[in-house]
Parts: C-alpha cells; sequence; structure tokens
C-alpha cells in the first residue's frame, strides 16, 4: 500500500498481526495489520506489511511509512499485547 493518508483523519486505529500457520521460508513470519476509523465510523485498512513476529522493530517500520505517508496520529490507538514494545 502506498496511497496518501494526509487527508483522512482516524480518530481511533487497531493494530494487530496474523499469524499464517503455513510453511514459508520465515518461520516466524506474520502480517502486521492497521485499521483505522473515521469520524463517521466507517474503517478502513491503512497499512499492511509482512513482519518477523510481530517485533519492536517491524512495528516502527510499519508506522514509519504510515507517517511518511501522512497519516496523523489518532485519538486513540489499541493493540495487543504482542505490539513488540512499540
Amino acid at each position: 500500500m502506498d496511497r496518501g493518508l494526509a487527508e483522512v483523519d482516524h480518530v481511533y486505529a487497531w493494530a494487530g498481526g496474523i499469524h499464517l500457520n503455513i510453511r514459508l521460508e520465515e518461520a516466524k513470519a506474520c502480517v502486521l495489520a492497521l485499521i483505522g476509523v473515521r469520524a463517521d465510523g466507517s474503517k478502513e485498512l491503512v497499512a499492511l506489511k509482512d513482519g518477523y513476529r510481530e517485533s519492536g522493530e517491524s512495528w516502527a517500520d510499519l508506522m514509519r511509512d504510515c507517517a511518511r505517508r501522512g497519516m496523523r496520529a489518532p485519538v486513540l490507538a489499541v493493540g495487543d499485547g504482542a505490539l513488540g514494545g512499540v
């Protein structure tokens, strides 16, 4: 995903990792997902990126990419306990 995010305000963002039980080259691979919710309640996929075990560096890469594309910080951001210390 490489679309600009500067024109959209997300009041809420949810971050989570999706762990797939398939054979990949990297045994600890997962998909990192960031979902944003606008003020009107509509949801959208903001970012989707491959990562390594939801590591701090993998999440930091995803968030840096969102910032580069113009995303502003939401009012509330939520994630589970596996966000790699980010």
